[in-house]
């Protein structure tokens, strides 16, 4: 056989036996998605196992020996840099990820998923009684699945470190710190700024009551706006999207004497929606058919939200809807009166709530707290009142009850330790690929303004989205900025929009 049809020959069966994964973690995905939505509560038990045997499947083909063998074949054939590069990538993504995923034992991967799913569930009523004792134990449980998990991965690295490479390949502890001690420099002064000035917003405008059926509405219209078609729009404890191709389902909740809560989640989530349904056709059921990152994902669900969502190009176009939509609750409002209120900056007691310049301390302090954990410096008990003091020193927020503390959060009792700093670099990428789209639409606002939103989705589409997985974040920030990833752009972003809204 000719040596380069024989390579093709190993390539394409590896992508086969591939294929045969990413459907296995799609049918995964929609086990989740139902136990975030519609699942009856008693179905707990029986959910987990449901999802205990997918991970088993799934796990047993990761690890398989037909990869194992077929990987060999082609990485090893004399031909293989011969193969353009979305073929090598795909082929270096599936050995990265088997080379990960053969060093844990498969009682393991199990343990885990299942342990996963009865956390969480526990968690949801543990949040409703804003009792953390409820659900301490199942945490406790689960932290030690992760912990050991890690260790298998990388016994020679910090458990925390490892978690984070899962999600943003190449980031260390150490650069979570470098870009940490960058945000806080900027960002602590300039939320002093905004509080201490004398031209404050009017919060009124924001918390006037608006009924969950105006805003599912609402929710519907941003869709449209947006062009998130084909996709579902439910309601979850935590709003969650779940992306792939064709089956895009998104979550939000409604808070009727404030329907920001609603609306910047579904710009969220929706952002996140926008990038899986746009991943390159030809790359679907492919290693290099995904994002490049975790933080790529959230950089694209907080572009649509923040520099998007809250621009005041977006309000003076989309306001006179929203006032039709809504009847007479807004319509006394002056526009520039609510482009402030929408974009106030004021400490918050929950994240998901946070304005922009805010936000990323959160995540600071979240993961402050993440590494004491798996430092074992503080135990799970201890997680509540370490909590109420970092909102003290982070924010001077009293915290009342465990509800509006240590429980907002579905990603710990979601075993999605080392995801927070995803948000961060989300901000940060966001930063940058908003002063590189500047320089290249520099009618943007313009743009905005005329209800023409596609063009910046569309810029997004040929540079993130259309990319897929071809490039770790870092790289394709690279290739689309020219230039190293920075925190800079995103404070300067902050800078420039607040200093105009706040008279500073």
């Amino acid at each position: 056989m000719d040596p380069i049809k024989n390579l093709f020959t190993f390539y394409e069966k590896l992508l086969a036996v591939y294929e045969e994964i990413i459907v296995l973690e799609t049918i995964s995905s929609t086990l989740n998605w139902d136990v975030d939505t519609f699942m009856p509560k008693i179905a707990i038990t029986q959910k987990s196992k449901q999802l205990e045997l997918m991970a088993e499947f799934i796990h047993k083909r990761k690890t398989s020996s037909a990869i194992g063998e077929l990987l060999e074949e082609v990485t090893e054939h004399k031909y293989f840099t011969d193969l353009d590069y979305a073929k090598q990538r795909n082929v270096l993504l599936i050995k990265r990820e088997y080379d990960k995923y053969t060093k844990v034992p498969e009682h393991i991967e199990k343990a885990f998923t299942k342990q996963k799913a009865i956390t969480y569930e526990k968690w949801q009523i543990a949040r409703k009684k804003a009792d953390f004792k409820f659900y301490e134990n199942e945490q406790e449980k689960l932290i030690e699945i992760v912990k050991d998990r890690a260790h298998y991965l990388n016994p020679d690295k910090n458990p925390l470190e490892v978690l984070m490479d899962l999600q943003e390949p190449g980031l260390t502890l150490q650069k979570l710190k470098d870009s940490f001690n960058e945000l806080k420099k900027g960002l602590v002064p300039l939320v002093s700024a905004c509080i201490n000035s004398s031209s404050q917003p009017d919060l009124t405008l924001i918390n006037r009551f608006c009924s969950k059926d105006i805003q599912f509405q609402i929710a519907l219209d941003q869709a449209a706006v947006l062009g998130y078609t084909n996709g579902r729009i439910d309601t979850s404890v935590h709003p969650i999207t779940y992306t792939y191709y064709d089956d895009t389902r998104i979550t939000t909740r409604y808070d009727e004497n404030n329907f920001t809560q609603s609306f910047y989640s579904v710009m969220h989530e929706i952002g996140h929606a926008l990038y899986g349904q746009n991943y390159p056709s030809e790359y679907k059921y492919q290693p290099i058919g995904t994002a490049s990152s975790g933080g790529m994902h959230e950089a694209m669900a907080r572009f649509v939200e923040n520099i998007i969502g809250r621009s005041d190009a977006f309000w003076e176009f989309y306001f006179p809807q929203f006032q039709r939509l809504t009847g007479n609750i807004y319509s006394d409002t002056k526009l520039d009166k609510f482009i402030h209120a929408v974009n106030y900056v004021q400490p918050s007691k929950y994240r998901v709530e946070a304005d922009e310049v805010t936000y990323t301390l959160h995540l600071i302090f979240r993961m402050d707290i993440e590494r004491a954990l798996f430092d074992d410096k503080i135990t799970v008990a201890e997680l509540p009142v370490v909590w109420n003091q970092k909102m003290d020193e982070y924010f001077n927020i009293n915290i009342c009850n465990d509800a509006e503390g240590v429980l907002q959060d579905m990603h710990w009792p979601y075993a999605a330790f080392g995801y927070f700093p995803n948000f961060a670099f989300g901000n940060i990428y966001d930063g940058q690929l908003f002063w590189k789209m500047t320089q290249e639409l520099q009618d943007w606002k313009e743009s905005i303004k005329e209800g023409k939103i596609i063009s910046i989705i569309n810029w997004l589409k040929k540079n993130v989205y259309q990319n897929g997985c071809l490039y770790d974040s870092s790289e394709l920030m690279k290739r689309v900025t020219g230039k190293e990833v920075s925190s800079k752009y995103f404070l300067e972003y902050l800078k420039n929009k607040y200093t105009q809204l706040y008279d500073l």
